[in-house]
């Protein structure tokens, strides 16, 4: 990951602070989404799931602000949209434990937005 102020590459995730500025490693990323297309490969729903539970355990891991979480919004073809309710289905279980909201997207029916709940000790 790099240091969003000054660009310093921080490899040491345990590092409280950027060597080079001084930012605080763990609020780099807490306004900033991350992004995981998990339809458009022609992934099986195993192979989806797989994909949203990796990038929803580095979100957390990374301190994100959200994932955003692109199934597709089921085109004639079926697979996006089986994909889709799958996706969504399986986030409304998942997003208690990793203490989150889900929310669709009003411009963009093959996306869904998971956002994390900061605690006050983060």
């Amino acid at each position: 990951m790099e240091c969003p102020d000054c660009g310093f590459p921080i490899e040491d995730k345990n590092l409280k602070a950027c060597p080079k500025c001084g930012q605080a490693v763990k609020n780099i990323f807490v306004n900033k989404l991350h992004q995981v297309d998990i339809a458009h490969q022609g992934e099986t729903w195993e192979e989806a799931k797989k994909k949203l539970d990796e990038a929803l355990h580095f979100c957390k891991r990374e301190h994100y602000k959200g994932l955003r979480v692109i199934h597709g919004g089921g085109g004639a073809a079926g697979h996006t949209g089986i994909i889709k309710q799958r996706a969504v289905e399986y986030l409304l279980k998942r997003i208690k434990r990793f203490n989150a909201t889900l929310e669709s997207d009003s411009q963009n029916p093959g996306m869904h937005t998971v956002y994390f709940k900061r605690s006050r000790n983060a």
